[in-house]
């Protein structure tokens, strides 16, 4: 009984000590970076070169959105405020035991990999160290937050040339039409048939595309030209609301703004009135004479090539919302883009 008693005993302190060792395993926390400086924009033509940026843009984003509510109080005495400050105390605290470190190697004997490493852990942790006091601070929304708009930027003006620049990525762009067999997308010769003229001597005077002359020179849309109007645009109108005794002329002049971007896309509109809707990110067929005729196999499946990409562009441009990338909300009229081009007033003679 006595030999039981002790086996008994030395069972429960062993199993006693393994559960406080697996406690503390349990309290170690590991930290994961990632160089942001390693990820490339997408190429132009080629549609999975996206993929990487998509990746880290999904990370970036839930980040972002759970920084903007952690930096956004502003108490003192909350608890999460109080959290943020203290793991900024050992946060600096770890830069100054590195500086130190990054010393010592420096008069001793020290390989060199290790003193560089030492040194690369010693900026990384001032970085880190410098957003998070910024978004402390407020002076910025939340840490990255500059690369979130980045990537977004990047990502949303990929999508735009997918969908008004298809030619350049439509031929690697297939579909599967058996099990064994797949064929290159077409481009349809009413997408050909999109854009605007570019009138010589530059007169003013035409306001309408039934007052083109025939001389005038045709160029389709670009993706570029979409987002140079679209940022000018939300400037102008921002302008208007702040300075409304001044006049749109004034005020183009103020910004150095050669083209009228009203005038581009109530040209922009016209254009577009007798287009499948797929082409202004409907996901429906518009009222148009493009589709009341029964569309080609072809054409069925560019439509939903268009569709697809004007997919994934929205669910960019709400991650601008949810991530609160107000310097990127020039790109918000494209949720809704019909709605958009009937909006934007005519403007005077």
């Amino acid at each position: 009984a006595s030999s039981a008693t002790t086996t008994n005993s030395t069972t429960t302190t062993t199993t006693t000590q393994k559960k406080k060792k697996k406690k503390k395993l349990k309290r170690r926390v590991r930290f994961c970076c990632f160089d942001l400086s390693t990820v490339t924009t997408p190429e132009s033509g080629d549609l999975d070169s996206v993929k990487h940026l998509q990746s880290i843009s999904r990370l970036l984003v839930q980040a972002a959105k759970i920084g903007h509510k952690l930096f956004s109080i502003k108490s003192k005495v909350s608890l999460t405020r109080k959290s943020i400050a203290w793991f900024l105390e050992e946060l600096t605290q770890y830069a100054h035991d590195l500086q130190q470190a990054c010393v010592d190697t420096a008069t001793a004997t020290t390989t060199a990999a290790a003193s560089a490493d030492l040194r690369l852990r010693l900026r990384v942790c001032r970085y880190l160290r410098q957003q998070f006091d910024d978004a402390y601070e407020h002076r910025i929304g939340y840490p990255f937050s500059e690369r979130v708009a980045q990537h977004l930027s990047s990502l949303i003006r990929f999508y735009i040339k997918t969908i008004w620049n298809a030619a350049e990525f439509i031929e690697h762009a297939t579909t599967t039409t058996t099990k064994h067999s797949k064929h290159t997308i077409k481009i349809p010769k009413w997408y050909t048939q999109i854009g605007t003229y570019s009138i010589f001597g530059d007169d003013e005077s035409v306001r309408d595309l039934q007052d083109v002359p025939s001389n005038a020179e045709f160029i389709p849309y670009h993706a570029a030209e979409i987002t140079i109007n679209l940022q000018a645009l939300y400037l102008l109108q921002n302008a208007q609301l702040e300075h409304a005794s001044q006049s749109l002329d004034e005020l183009m002049n103020a910004f150095q703004f050669m083209d009228n971007p009203f005038v581009f896309f109530h040209e922009m509109r016209q254009v577009l009135q007798n287009v499948n809707g797929a082409m202004l990110g409907s996901s429906a067929a518009a009222s148009s004479t493009h589709n009341k005729r029964k569309l080609s196999k072809n054409e069925a499946e560019f439509i939903k090539y268009l569709q697809t990409k004007w997919k994934e562009l929205k669910a960019c441009l709400r991650d601008v919302q949810n991530t609160k990338c107000t310097q990127l909300n020039f790109y918000l009229p494209l949720l809704d883009f019909q709605q958009f081009l009937n909006s934007v007033q005519k403007p005077p003679n």
